[in-house]
Parts: structure tokens; sequence; C-alpha cells
């Protein structure tokens, strides 16, 4: 991601045998004085970024980073009272309505992410507090509060009628199927208990799981932001070179059309698909309702990558992927995009990694992955959900990309970034010369 020359320059002028990036030592060890290739492109970043500052009316590249917050913790007030209440019904789904509605059970001093104790006909659960069953633990049960009445549900394939025990589906004689309680009894004579088991425990998973957004393009401000579009900016990015955002071929809640018209609109040469493979792909491009017209003539051109992940990033195969998409992005000519469907996870590690790789900071690389809450979720910057989304996700990524365990954004403020985003990418197989080539192919030289 920087000049070749400049690149090449760094490695000649080491003593002897220099250090490369994935012979230094870690963070904090004592190394040989003389300057890696990757140190040496921090510091010319570090230098060109001084020498921007100084100049005036310059500029500034890039979007302005904010400072990265403390962990987010809830410490919130219990003022919560036992709910004494009984089943009213089972949902077409074998969920068990209860005979409370929203309003009264937020009376009661409950929220969304409290977890809850649950006493049901005489059995113990324990479950948090949720808008969809779905933003529980894979075979959770979930108290859903919708504003309407107030439900268990099971986070699973099953319902919770059966696992509960309390009720099976049975064929009515209309032909539909009902819920039977095996006793003969009726919902209404189901005993439940509620009680406070951790205020806000579950608050941090809510927050991160609850997404909503809306599919109308007249919600917002540019079709840019309805197709989660943006530039990725800063260090040694030259302008219109890295783009990223939702998918152009899957439709993704309308927003698909949108997507491909900025292929053209912004130049694209270049598309890394990280949701699909190549079959995939061709299966929508046969689809009777597919637009995409940019997004097909770039593949027929040999210029879409299919490299699809599942977001763990650490295993052999998804190791491999990363690697291959780098030496496309290598063999071929920017201006890049980056997307794999919503442009949220796969597409903010691989956007996080160049941008370490390019000199990013780390403040503006975060910036630049929490973008997508507030472009499509329109969750608000600084807002109790932000900061815990800020505070989650990155860092899973984090981890990955650096190899430190730790949970605190604060423990990465003072890596050298640049060196641990080249380190991961040798660590990934590519030589010295591939990481000196998608250095170049990101700066345009």
């Amino acid at each position: 991601m920087k000049k070749m020359t400049l690149w090449l320059l760094s490695i000649l002028m080491a003593v002897s045998l220099p250090l490369t990036a994935c012979e230094k030592g870690a963070p904090g060890e004592t190394v040989s004085s003389d300057l890696s290739a990757a140190e040496s492109f921090a510091a010319e970043q570090e230098s060109a970024s001084a020498e921007a500052d100084e100049s005036a009316g310059s500029p500034e590249q890039g979007i302005p980073a904010t400072p990265i917050p403390a962990a987010q913790g809830f410490d919130i007030p219990d003022n919560s009272v036992e709910i004494q209440t009984s089943g009213e019904s089972f949902s077409d789904g074998g969920d068990l309505v209860l005979a409370i509605d929203a309003d009264t059970f937020r009376q009661s001093g409950y929220a969304f992410g409290d977890i809850v104790n649950i006493r049901i006909d005489g059995k113990d659960y324990t479950a948090p507090v949720v808008s969809f069953a779905t933003e529980a633990d894979d075979g959770q049960p979930a108290l859903v509060d919708a504003s309407g009445p107030v439900w268990i549900a099971l986070n699973s394939d099953s319902s919770f009628a059966e696992t509960s025990g309390l009720a099976q589906k049975a064929a009515a004689e209309d032909g539909t199927s009902v819920w039977t309680m095996r006793d003969g009894r009726t919902p209404d004579t189901i005993p439940v208990t509620i009680t406070m088991s951790a205020k806000g425990g579950f608050l941090t998973a809510y927050y991160t799981r609850h997404l909503v957004f809306s599919s109308d393009r007249a919600d917002y401000v540019s079709d840019e932001v309805y197709a989660n579009f943006r530039e990725v900016r800063g260090g040694a990015f030259p302008d219109g070179m890295l783009y990223r955002g939702c998918t152009p071929i899957e439709d993704y809640y309308g927003r698909t059309q949108t997507a491909d018209e900025m292929l053209a609109k912004y130049g694209i040469r270049t598309v890394i698909n990280l949701a699909n493979t190549d079959e995939e792909i061709a299966e929508r491009f046969a689809s009777p309702d597919f637009v995409s017209e940019n997004y097909a003539a770039l593949f027929d051109q040999g210029s879409v990558g299919a490299y699809p992940l599942k977001a763990v990033y650490t295993t052999e195969e998804e190791r491999a992927q990363i690697a291959s998409a780098l030496r496309f992005m290598i063999d071929h000519e920017g201006p890049y995009y980056l997307h794999c469907v919503v442009g949220k996870d796969r597409t903010g590690f691989l956007c996080m990694l160049l941008s370490f790789y390019m000199g990013v900071p780390l403040g503006q690389a975060l910036n630049d992955y929490m973008m997508t809450y507030t472009n499509i979720f329109t969750i608000e910057p600084g807002s109790d959900q932000y900061n815990a989304i800020l505070n989650y996700f990155p860092v899973i990524d984090l981890k990955v990309i650096t190899g430190l365990e730790s949970d605190s954004l604060a423990d990465y403020e003072g890596l050298d970034m640049v060196w641990q985003a080249e380190n991961y990418i040798r660590g990934l197989g590519l030589s010295e010369e591939e990481c000196a080539l998608l250095r170049r192919r990101l700066t345009g030289a």
C-alpha cells in the first residue's frame, strides 16, 4: 500500500539481514534497531501526516477520528417487582403468550437487555428480555416484549411448547394445526412467575443484535448511504482507490440496483465478493429479476473475485480465502469495491486490515467500521448502543489481526498497526514481494 520505490528503498537501506515483518519480535520486545519495511512505511506515513498538518489550507484526508471510549459497562439500578401471571394461549409457532401486556411488564421495572427468572408450571427458566426471539442465544428461551402481549419463545428450530413439554401440536377438525396440552388443561391454567435475575445483564448482547433498518430509499439522505457505499480513506490511500458497501447482486431489501449503479458512478474496476461463490453469482445472473448490469460486465471481464467468508477468519480455509482475495487485488487494478451482503462484518474486517496496512490510524479505521451502523441502522454515534457495538464487533477483528487476547479497545491504542497488519498478511503466506505489490496497487503507483 505504499509506493514500490519507497518500499524497496526501505529494504535496501537495512543493514546486513534486515528484519522483515514476520521476523520482527512482538511489540515491546527488544529487537534490532534497523527499521523493517513495515516500520519504515509507518514512519513515512507519520512524517507525511505531520507535513500535511503544517501546510496552511491543506485539506484533511479521510474522516476525523473520534476518541476511543472505554469498554461499555452498564450499572442500572434494579427497581423491578415480582410478576404473577399466567399463560393465555399458544401461538402458531408454539410460543407461550402470557396474560400480561408490554406496558404492565415495563411498569414493573423490566426492560430490554434484562435477564429474568421465569417459573412456568413449576419449572424454572432463565431468559433475556428481547424484542425478537432471534436476539437470544441459539437454543435459549427468550421473553419477548414487542409492544403487545409478552410471550415466551425459543431461539431454535423447535418450539417452546414442545421443548418445555407443555403442549404438542395436533390436527384440528378443519385441517389446521393446534397446540393442545397433554393433560387436557388450557393455557390460562399455567401459572407463571417472573423475577429479575440480572438487571441489564444481557444489554451488550441485545444492543449488538438489535439492528433494525428501513427498506425505503426516502428514509436515507443519499443513494450512497442507502447502499452503505463509501470510500475507505486516510493513510496512504489516494482518493478514489478503495470503496465498500452492500451487495450489488443479492436482493438486499431493494438496495441491489442502487449498489450496482455506484460501481459505474465511481469507476470501479475490480470487485471482491466476500459472500458468494462463482457458482452462486452465475445463478444470480440467471435470475429473471437480475438488474446489476455493471456487476455482470465486470464479472465477464474477470474482474470479480469471489472469496466467501463465514466471518470466523481463523480457520485455514478462511485464511486461504483472505490470502486469495489479496492476491486477486494484486493482479487487478483499482478502484476496488469490497462487499459481502450488508457490507458490515466480513467487509468490515478486510477494510480494517487494509486500512491498517496503509497507515490509517486506529481511531479513523474504527470510525469507518462503525459508519455502517449509522448508515444502515441509523444508530446514533455516542449512544449506548453505538458504544456497545464499537466495543464488541471491531474488537473481534482486532484480536484476529493482532493476536492480542484483550476485550478492551484501549489495549490496542499503542500498537503499531501497520506492522500488525503486515505481520498478519505475511502470516497468510504472502511473500515480501507480494506485500510490496499489494501496497503499490493500493497507492496507485
